[in-house]
């Protein structure tokens, strides 16, 4: 017994601890969570001045700072729940924390309403963050507890200092990266509204862009590796998922509107035909972007190769397409009909959204209706090389039945399991 007590009163050293997954686990959830405590703390002032126009120098505004402060004290409450269910159940400590903890880690949610409870009164917000400072101290202090649970006594101070290097780190990061986000070089507004309600975007939004900081006006270039990986994915299933895709405009040869045509017609014609009705598969679809990439994927195909080969036939296919006026205006008004469908106000948003950030004018969406109208079958047939040039490049990739795969591995680079 003696022997077993000096045992447990050997000091541990501190690169020791991290040999325990405990200790991981502690330090992640530090990490994961006190820099929304800082947030909160940091940024609620701004949000006051940004949002409600009040001063944190105002005597309303210490007032709210002050609510803020005091409803966080909740927290020294927070040891209360853990105790009262050892009381009442008689079961061990740390099972009793961690239950009070997953009640503190819910509470936090209220946040979520405090921007719709803000356009009643600038109290609710406040209210509702202090409320889910409270809950995160309270949750941040059993965290501490927790410690002394699981290791032994003499290690608490370690594993404590431990988890608040953690937390101090993950502090310092998230208010960076939030001062280098939150920037008013970053901002970017989309609205969908009515004239009153683009009246009072216009009047509120220079404060708002004042409020936030100017930013350091570096440009963050998202960077990826080229390459065709042609991978084979096997999984337990009696279908496949074939994909073939590339670059249609290598060669000079830019968006049409008769690309948006081509799909209706594949969809319609050719792919319905070959792979859905002839190859037995769920669907088949098509597509051509602005951005000089095309794509065709066919889903629950019982059938891999030869899909793969109908797909390297839509050239040939292309070059000697012919349809009569009857046809090519029923193709016309199928694609029309999904060009200008009537949309609700948020989805006329949504793309007005995707046109900004992809570079796209009335101008040229004009153009393509324009295109699209006016096109006739010796458009189509001119389609044929830049789909050509989808198929040269060779990108390919298939989700599906293992021994399918297995059976045309020569197909892929790299052929594994979907699943490990």
């Amino acid at each position: 017994k003696e022997g077993e007590t000096e045992e447990a009163s050997k000091k541990i050293p501190v690169k020791d601890f991290f040999k325990y997954r405990q200790t991981w686990a502690f330090a992640l959830g530090r990490f994961l969570t006190d820099g929304v405590w800082w947030f909160f703390l940091f940024w609620t002032p701004s949000y006051l001045i940004t949002q409600f126009g009040i001063k944190t120098s105002d005597g309303l505004g210490m007032a709210l700072i002050f609510t803020l402060y005091l409803i966080s004290m909740l927290s020294i409450y927070g040891g209360k729940i853990p105790a009262i269910f050892m009381a009442r159940t008689g079961k061990d400590p740390y099972i009793c924390r961690m239950k009070a903890m997953l009640i503190y880690a819910f509470i936090p949610l209220i946040v979520l309403f405090a921007q719709p409870l803000g356009t009643i009164s600038p109290w609710f917000p406040v209210i509702c963050i202090g409320l889910g400072c409270a809950a995160h101290q309270s949750w941040s202090a059993n965290m501490y507890s927790l410690g002394t649970d699981i290791f032994p006594k003499h290690a608490s101070a370690t594993i404590t200092g431990i988890c608040g290097m953690a937390a101090g780190l993950s502090s310092f990061i998230f208010q960076q990266v939030a001062g280098r986000l939150f920037a008013a070089e970053n901002l970017t507004v989309s609205c969908t509204a009515d004239k009153a309600g683009q009246e009072v975007l216009d009047a509120k939004l220079p404060a708002f862009k004042k409020a936030l900081p100017a930013g350091d006006g570096k440009t963050w270039y998202f960077l990826w590796e080229k390459g065709n990986r042609n991978e084979g994915f096997k999984a337990a299933s009696k279908v496949n998922y074939v994909a073939r895709c590339g670059r249609y405009s290598d060669r000079d040869q830019g968006y049409t509107g008769a690309l948006r045509l081509l799909k209706v017609i594949l969809g319609y014609d050719y792919l319905w035909v070959n792979v859905r009705v002839k190859g037995g598969a769920y669907g088949v679809m098509t597509g051509t972007g602005r951005s000089g990439q095309g794509y065709f994927v066919s889903y629950r195909d019982p059938k891999l190769s030869e899909t793969n080969d109908v797909f390297e036939s839509v050239a040939d296919y292309l070059e000697s397409f012919d349809a009569d006026e009857r046809d090519m205006t029923k193709f016309v008004i199928g694609t029309m009909s999904e060009v200008d469908a009537p949309i609700l106000p948020q989805y006329r948003g949504s793309r007005a959204d995707s046109a900004y950030f992809s570079g796209v004018t009335e101008e040229m969406l004009q153009e393509e209706r324009n295109q699209i109208l006016d096109a006739r079958p010796e458009d189509i047939r001119a389609l044929a090389p830049r789909i050509r040039n989808i198929m040269d490049e060779g990108a390919f990739c298939v989700i599906g039945n293992a021994e399918a795969i297995e059976k045309n591995k020569d197909m892929f680079c790299e052929v594994r399991n979907l699943f490990k």
